[in-house]
């Protein structure tokens, strides 16, 4: 397979699959967030994306061509009762999965599901600084767009090591790739899907947006929704009570 990457509990009755944020690979459930501790109980599947170590990179037009060729790779797996996490980027790969596959459970952590004609500013000014300037640059300016500022004095290598982990890991071409697939994410008069979403952020994530609420009612009948106060993008680095709050919306 091309995107899945790892997968464990394989005797497991029902599946998770995890849909990474961009500039990580999927080490960042395991050896980061240890996921695999808090849902011991379920098929784990871990996917990568095109650029990420292991994958090699190739072109991909689009947020809906990959999310077809994802849901394409865990529809060969066994049957069983699916259920999707996706983070940021991930949660906007997570949205299209499921117009391919059956989700039983969704859930989206920090993710605009999708981008307005007149938003593609902050993406260029990300594709700019990648292009001209690289990895360094283009990391520092990542963790100023994701942390806020408490969470950024907490450790001052923050940079350093999403650079490191960048330039080890990550093509630059995946990256200017994800950058334009988040920037052409736009959609009009979308179809509402079936699907009730639990749908996290922190209340000062800077890469979402004022009418984030809505655009979500604009693809979903209803929503499970939680936001958590003094924190940015990254929710689950920093509230551990979000990782109980999807195990529980998993379990139920």
């Amino acid at each position: 397979m091309k995107h899945v990457n790892k997968i464990l509990n394989k005797e497991a009755k029902q599946r998770i699959v995890f849909l990474n944020p961009m500039g990580v690979t999927s080490l960042y459930w395991l050896q980061h967030l240890k996921i695999q501790q808090y849902f011991e109980d379920h098929e784990l599947v871990f996917v990568d994306y095109p650029g990420y170590a292991p994958v090699q990179y190739y072109p991909v037009d689009s947020l809906e061509s990959l999310a077809k060729t994802i849901s394409g790779e865990v529809q060969q797996l066994p049957e069983k009762p699916t259920m999707v996490i996706g983070f940021s980027y991930g949660g906007n790969v997570a949205i299209y999965l499921s117009t391919f596959m059956n989700i039983d459970k969704l859930i989206v952590i920090g993710t605009t599901p999708f981008t307005r004609k007149d938003e593609s500013r902050g993406y260029e000014f990300m594709e700019q600084t990648l292009e001209e300037k690289g990895l360094f640059d283009f990391s520092k300016a990542l963790i100023d767009y994701c942390y806020n500022s408490s969470e950024k004095a907490t450790n001052p290598f923050l940079h350093l090591t999403l650079y490191s982990s960048l330039k080890l890991k990550v093509n630059p071409k995946g990256l200017a790739q994800q950058l334009y697939h988040l920037k052409t994410n736009v959609v009009e008069n979308p179809a509402k899907k079936k699907t009730i979403p639990l749908v996290i952020k922190g209340r000062d994530d800077a890469t979402t947006t004022d009418d984030f609420l809505d655009r979500y009612d604009t693809l979903f009948n209803d929503i499970v929704y939680q936001e958590y106060s003094d924190t940015g993008h990254f929710v689950l680095d920093f509230q551990p009570d979000a990782m109980n709050l999807i195990k529980t919306y998993i379990n139920q």
